[in-house]
């Protein structure tokens, strides 16, 4: 992993970039190499399980994770199931900008 790091100092990553990386759990020497990868996705977790936080307040864990949906070559599942390690870039910004002007409508309404 420190292959990676010296990567990013040698080249820079975009401020609004995080890398995502993935190590199977395996003897170094088994690893197959690195993979760019994008996320794979889950069934949705169907179970929430209810709790309290260290000052005595409800919160909610939703999981345990589910079972991997879309695990096909190319995604951070198939990597790690083939004994890669995964590199996924994320964005930081997580908004559904497409959606903005559809959920305004009804969030008007609230």
């Amino acid at each position: 992993m420190l292959k990676i790091l010296n990567m990013i100092r040698a080249s820079g990553l975009p401020s609004d970039i995080i890398l995502n990386v993935n190590v199977p759990d395996i003897e170094y020497k088994k690893i197959n190499g690195f993979k760019l990868t994008r996320l794979g996705c889950r069934h949705r977790a169907d179970t929430i399980v209810p709790a309290k936080d260290a000052r005595g307040k409800d919160i909610y864990w939703i999981g345990p994770p589910s079972e991997p949906q879309d695990v096909g070559e190319g995604t951070d599942f198939w990597a790690i199931q083939n004994n890669f390690v995964s590199i996924t870039p994320l964005v930081v910004d997580l908004t559904a900008k497409r959606n903005m002007g559809e959920l305004s409508s009804w969030v008007a309404k609230i």
